[in-house]
């Protein structure tokens, strides 16, 4: 037991079941060093004999507990002290003290003894001991070995906690940076929805097609909001482990006619010719219909969104031994190979993007990878800056799913 020079305490020696095996009295009345085979919470009397095998209870669930406060059973009236315990390989190893030990800075001073340290006060205990045999205590070599086990996990618990701590800060820089493109997104669309609200209401009577117009708009920003809280949704539930797929054999080539149908206004808007090439098989496997309907959805209106007026976007659907490949071609901006580090992760755009003014959370290609994960399947880009994208997907299948 280590303690100060005017703290009087006990050290105990128990077994897993609480069973005293050894005892080490300091200055405590009362405690007979002699009396092994006891039970640990025999020792205590009324409420603290139940705290105390509460105690026991929690090292062995724990690994260890600190500052439990017990009244212990003396020759006169009942002590205070303050226990502390640890497992330490198949035995309890228990000290209680008259004075509350900060642990915190125990902790900070165990750091702060080195391993060599540790070492060297080993060498020199071992040298005194073989001059002055009758000096030699074993069981200070046993807790110096001790004390460099547990320097060691202290410092691997530190280097872990501030590993820990960075990975909190860049989450919590995530989650702003999120929720500031996730409030300019949602804010300016909403705006324009009040807007044309207004607007569509005072032009109803006097002009029907124009107030028909305004109706579409209003439909639109409000889809492009929904999209922004549907995504924000869909990274909750994937992060949180519990993305869920609904398989049953469907047909790639309807998924890609639903998606191209869905897009139409927003390539029309831009003049985009939207085309596909798929031939040689129907392209039909096992899959959650609506999860792949999400991913490419996200790959075509992206291609749009990104692409000049009066260009073409190719879709490409392909057979490769035992997997589906499929493929979206624009002739966009493109991007560079630090741009494309960016994508799939959550929150992540390339700058190229950005540039353009297109404004996005960057949570689409973070739930389509996500998606085509669970499926079994890969996902990527192919791109140069000036020269467009290929974003592409691969689907495993079996044979019988044909």
């Amino acid at each position: 037991m280590i303690t100060s020079s005017n703290t009087n305490g006990l050290y105990f020696k128990c077994s897993l079941r609480g069973e005293i095996l050894s005892v080490r009295n300091s200055g405590i009345p009362g405690i007979n060093e002699n009396e092994t085979l006891s039970l640990f919470p025999g020792l205590f009397q009324g409420e603290s004999a139940e705290s105390a095998f509460d105690f026991i209870v929690s090292i062995k669930r724990n690994g260890a507990e600190f500052g439990r406060r017990l009244l212990i059973k003396t020759e006169n009236k009942p002590a205070a002290l303050f226990f502390s315990g640890a497992l330490v390989d198949d035995f309890i190893i228990i000290t209680g003290t008259e004075q509350h030990i900060n642990f915190t800075n125990f902790l900070n001073e165990m750091l702060v003894i080195s391993n060599e340290q540790t070492n060297l006060i080993r060498d020199l205990y071992k040298e005194a001991a073989t001059n002055k045999p009758a000096g030699f205590n074993p069981e200070t070599e046993y807790y110096l070995v001790e004390l460099s086990r547990v320097n060691n996990e202290l410092t691997a618990m530190q280097r872990d906690l501030a590993k820990k701590n960075r990975e909190l800060d860049e989450l919590n820089k995530l989650k702003n940076n999120f929720l500031g493109m996730a409030a300019h997104d949602i804010r300016n669309p909403l705006a324009l929805i009040i807007n044309y609200c207004e607007i569509t209401t005072d032009t109803l009577k006097e002009n029907p097609e124009k107030a028909e117009g305004f109706i579409s708009r209003i439909s639109h920003f409000a889809h492009f909001s929904l999209g922004i809280v549907s995504n924000f949704l869909s990274v909750s539930t994937i992060e949180a482990g519990k993305l869920t797929l609904y398989k049953e054999l469907v047909s790639v080539i309807k998924i890609i006619n639903d998606v191209i149908e869905f897009n139409s206004h927003s390539a029309k808007v831009k003049n985009i010719r939207v085309s596909c090439e798929a031939a040689g098989d129907d392209f039909s496997l096992h899959a959650d219909f609506q999860k792949i309907f999400q991913v490419i959805n996200n790959l075509l209106s992206n291609a749009i969104k990104f692409s000049p007026e009066n260009s073409d976007v190719l879709l490409a659907l392909t057979r490769e031994k035992n997997f589906y490949r499929f493929e979206v071609t624009d002739e966009g901006p493109g991007l560079s190979i630090d741009g494309q580090k960016l994508l799939f992760r959550p929150f992540g755009t390339a700058n190229e993007q950005t540039e353009q003014k297109k404004h996005s959370t960057g949570l689409g290609l973070h739930i389509a990878k996500k998606i085509i994960t669970e499926h079994g399947g890969d996902i990527g880009v192919e791109s140069e800056p000036g020269k467009g994208s290929k974003f592409w997907f691969t689907l495993p299948f079996e044979e019988k799913e044909k």
